[in-house]
């Protein structure tokens, strides 16, 4: 089985990995484990109407004792995920949970999740909007099952020696200090994005975040056209002076008596 666990929707995948597994060949026997809540729950008529339905399998949520078998029994898991600001610029949980169960992760190609899968050599990166990329993500699996095992198995090394609470609680701040210190803004969001309409004038351009920057790059793998690249650079260009007029911004705000923050030594004196 290939598996993902989480809320079943168009934006996380789901109509993509349907497709990716009417793309293997008929001879194969891998299947789909979907383990969640269809969101909306209309979805699920309309994957069902699609023609690799014949080889998923459904489960509603499940308590987490249950997950542990379910993910031993499981070869890779997904995490498709769609471009956009709340994918883009976080990493899911799913990622570091297939990992500690020593699964290969298949994942969407963002520069945050790159970062991640390349430098722990844990999973495959592909292109969620593609089918046909999730299908060879899974071919190779199935075809070479010990390789991806052992790059499961470095997943799981990395979650128990450094994506865990010994490694990671030391780099908790004091909140209260940065509430106390901080700046209030009438926006939904500190996404420099939502900051920089109190410094900067309106971006213009069709390229206005890391999504839709993936999206143009895709397009232009297709076409070539200059003018994708053009609008990809321009977006790279505004996000590097919008970072220094914010900074502008900030020490103008700044308090004159409002001491410097200074970075506290480490436990090692570095």
């Amino acid at each position: 089985h290939f598996i993902f666990i989480g809320g079943i929707s168009v934006i996380r995948g789901a109509r993509e990995m349907v497709q990716a597994m009417s793309l293997l060949p008929d001879s194969s026997n891998a299947r789909l484990q979907l383990v969640g809540e269809f969101q909306p729950p209309e979805l699920r008529a309309e994957l069902e109407r699609l023609p690799g339905w014949s080889r998923v399998n459904v489960l509603p949520w499940q308590p987490r004792e249950n997950l542990a078998a379910l993910l031993a029994n499981s070869v890779a898991g997904l995490v498709p995920f769609h471009p956009g600001r709340n994918h883009t610029e976080a990493l899911p949980n799913k990622i570091f949970e297939y990992m500690a169960a020593a699964l290969p992760v298949i994942a969407s190609d963002f520069p945050l999740w790159r970062e991640l899968i390349s430098r722990e050599h844990s999973g495959i990166l592909i292109n969620p909007l593609d089918p046909k990329s999730i299908a060879d993500a899974l071919r190779k699996i199935v075809n070479a099952p010990l390789e991806y095992a052992a790059m499961g198995q470095r997943g799981a090394q990395a979650v128990h020696s450094r994506y865990n609470w010994t490694s990671e609680g030391g780099k908790l701040v004091d909140l209260y200090k940065v509430v106390r210190e901080a700046l209030l803004i009438s926006e939904p969001s500190y996404s420099i994005k939502y900051v920089e309409k109190f410094y900067l004038d309106q971006r213009v351009g069709g390229v206005t975040n890391a999504g839709a920057s993936i999206l143009y790059y895709e397009k232009w793998k297709e076409t070539k056209e200059p003018k994708l690249l053009q609008e990809i650079a321009d977006y790279n260009r505004d996000d590097v002076l919008s970072t220094f007029k914010l900074h502008q911004w900030l020490c103008e705000l700044r308090p004159e008596a409002m001491p410097w923050a200074t970075l506290a030594a480490s436990a090692s004196g570095a």
